[in-house]
């Protein structure tokens, strides 16, 4: 018998049940004050799906650079970080959010983040047996300026290479419901498109008619009506010769408008600048609400996020006291019995 699907909604609340419950209040209201930085594709992910998304781009990335440096029959197993060893250690967990969160600050795509990374390690040696591991990404504090230096110069340079991509059905016109990253996203490919002077007519092939992402009236809005036109004109024209494959629409599900901070409860603030300009504040506050009243009951204690640290802290002296206890019994085991007489 095959097993039902859950629909997206659930398995979003289910992800979302989880963060409370594994990271902190302090880790969870970073969420909210990443999303207007982080970059356009992960502004609609939950923050469980967002790592998964960083640590499959680290572990290619990985594989490659072994294969590129070291050995390629290494590469073969070589990820540096395994999915079943973060789901179920709690520290390589926790780092693995905090190097997703630390490449969300830089506004850029995870693998151009991760693979200048990488590179950067490389200036320090082109010897290496082993590559950083994600909570060793952005370096040592010593190298930290240099660091942030030589990430963004490569951004910066890929930037002026053309256009960049995101894929996420969010940002479709037929999609738009003015949600801020959703307008962020086309105040991006404007300004983009004018700083870089990248031909208008190659901007509205792509966006308004190859991605469908952005409406003909934005450009018009933001070009002088001459140089508009004539973009238009030459896009229309190019059309006609090679054509675009207009793609199906596929129905969007409602988790799929949902911003990374969404119904995380400890991140709704109805008076910061992203929750005030936020559409969605109403349902957000409601169903964070519910969710961590749903957490809180599945460990019995109303806040589990704020109470992250301290239950951390019990279960490392419930582990230390165990430790000691069975030290304790093997010691009594090895004492001769006449001894213990």
């Amino acid at each position: 018998m095959l097993k039902k699907l859950k629909n997206p909604e659930h398995v979003r609340f289910e992800n979302l049940i989880d963060d409370m419950l594994q990271n902190s209040d302090i880790t969870l209201i970073a969420e909210r004050n990443l999303l207007s930085k982080k970059w356009f594709e992960y502004r609609f992910y939950s923050p469980s799906q967002a790592d998964r998304c960083f640590l499959k781009a680290y572990q290619n990335i990985y594989s490659r650079k072994i294969a590129e440096n070291i050995d390629r029959d290494l590469a073969r197993n070589a990820r540096g970080a395994h999915s079943k060893t973060i789901e179920h250690n709690t520290r390589e967990r926790s780092q693995l959010r905090a190097a997703r969160q630390r490449a969300d600050e830089f506004g850029m795509p995870y693998p151009v983040y991760i693979e200048a990374a990488f590179n950067f390690a490389l200036l320090k040696s082109d010897k290496r047996k082993h590559f950083p591991r994600p909570n060793e990404l952005h370096g040592n504090s010593e190298a930290a300026p240099w660091f942030v230096d030589y990430v963004m110069k490569r951004w910066h340079e890929l930037l002026a290479d053309g256009l960049f991509s995101v894929e996420h059905p969010a940002y479709l016109i037929e999609n738009y419901k003015d949600l801020p990253a959703q307008n962020e996203f086309r105040a991006f490919i404007v300004q983009h498109v004018q700083h870089e002077n990248i031909p208008l007519h190659r901007a509205i092939r792509k966006y308004t008619y190859e991605k469908r992402q952005i409406p003909l009236d934005v450009f018009k809005n933001n070009f002088p009506e001459a140089l508009f036109q004539q973009a238009l004109k030459i896009a229309e024209s190019d059309l006609q010769h090679h054509p675009v494959d207009v793609e199906r629409v596929i129905p969007i599900a409602k988790s799929q408008l949902w911003p990374t901070c969404f119904a995380l409860h400890y991140t709704c603030t109805p008076t910061s600048p992203e929750c005030s300009s936020c559409p969605l504040l109403p349902g957000c506050q409601k169903t964070g609400d519910t969710l961590v009243a749903k957490a809180g009951v599945k460990i019995g204690i109303a806040n589990p996020a704020a109470d992250y640290e301290k239950r951390l802290a019990r279960d490392r002296k419930r582990r230390q006291r165990e430790r000691e206890r069975k030290n304790k019994t093997a010691s009594l085991q090895n004492v001769p019995q006449h001894v213990i007489i």
